[in-house]
């Protein structure tokens, strides 16, 4: 449950930065 939480609040971030979150999260260049 708590992974699915995670899941909704990382595609909010998506949804709101308008990033993905590999990029976001600064995994990706």
């Amino acid at each position: 449950r708590f992974a699915m939480v995670g899941f909704a609040a990382v595609l909010l971030i998506e949804a709101l930065s308008g990033d993905t979150f590999l990029h976001w999260a600064g995994l990706v260049p």
